[in-house]
């Protein structure tokens, strides 16, 4: 969410609204250029009201944990970078963190697990699906 176009874009509005249409679940990760203190921001800006009600409007969720920042300058730091996803994903997120690695970027890397209840499926054999006219007879 660039910070000199709309917040949040078009595309991603009408991205939420198909996947709420088809009851698709949704994880965004952005650099959302709004300062808020509920994202742990050093201070606001006007894109911050916004934010809000776009992620209320939708019923998404803010996942960021802790007040790490994500954006790192030599003059500055910030928490720039939000994950949101809907309700029904929230219980599949884990271990949400802003990795110390180098990222080339004056951006963090933003990691997390997405667990899944999904069992392995039981492998099992046809009998009605046999050609039996392959095997000899004995």
């Amino acid at each position: 969410m660039a910070h000199d176009t709309n917040c949040p874009p078009t595309e991603l509005k009408e991205a939420l609204r198909y996947a709420q249409n088809k009851s698709l679940s949704v994880i965004v990760e952005s650099d959302v250029n709004a300062h808020h203190y509920i994202l742990a921001s050093s201070d606001e800006n006007d894109r911050r009201e916004i934010l809000c009600e776009f992620i209320t409007e939708n019923e998404l969720h803010v996942v960021n944990k802790g007040h790490e920042p994500t954006f790192i300058t030599a003059s500055r730091t910030e928490v720039l970078d939000v994950t949101m996803l809907t309700t029904n994903i929230l219980k599949n997120i884990e271990n949400w963190k802003v990795d110390q690695d180098e990222s080339l970027s004056d951006h963090r890397y933003i990691s997390f697990q997405f667990e899944t209840d999904l069992s392995q499926p039981i492998q099992y054999r046809n009998r009605n699906k046999t050609n039996f006219d392959k095997y000899p007879e004995s």
